[in-house]
């Protein structure tokens, strides 16, 4: 599901100066993996048609294109 470069993103930090992107970013790849989690197992169970099944698998890479993002600004903004 995650890459190691994206492992690699969240700050290993967690005292009181850690904020709170380290949170924000886990549930954020939390809901993510969870929604190719179902998108997989409605594929699996074939109640997908093929159109919700194209829109599901650009949703899901949009997401994590997003999230990707998302990490790299907030690390860049904590590490200034």
């Amino acid at each position: 599901m995650s890459s190691p470069e994206e492992t690699a993103l969240v700050p290993k930090s967690s005292g009181k100066d850690a904020g709170l992107a380290p949170l924000l970013l886990t549930v954020v790849e939390l809901i993510r993996q969870l929604m190719e989690a179902q998108v997989i197992r409605r594929m699996e169970a074939d109640t997908l048609t093929d159109e919700e099944l194209d829109r599901a698998t650009k949703v899901c890479v949009n997401w994590r294109r997003r999230c990707w993002t998302s990490a790299k600004f907030l690390i860049s903004t904590q590490q200034t």
